[in-house]
């Protein structure tokens, strides 16, 4: 059995890792871990989510 080390990768395709990166990027807004916590850069990262979740629904239908 492989030893978990941190030097073990894994392979993703990039739309995912993207994908990834920009979530990290939102949750980090929603979450109040940056200057983003106003009311109306919370109501773009919704639309952003809403957008997201919309992209991958489709793609799931492909």
């Amino acid at each position: 059995m492989p030893e978990n080390t941190t030097t073990q990768h894994v392979t993703i395709p990039v739309d995912e890792y993207a994908y990834l990166q920009k979530l990290e990027v939102l949750l980090d807004i929603l979450l109040g871990d940056g200057d983003y916590s106003t009311f109306r850069n919370v109501a773009a990262v919704r639309q952003n989510i809403r957008e997201m979740k919309h992209a991958r629904k489709v793609a799931g239908e492909e």
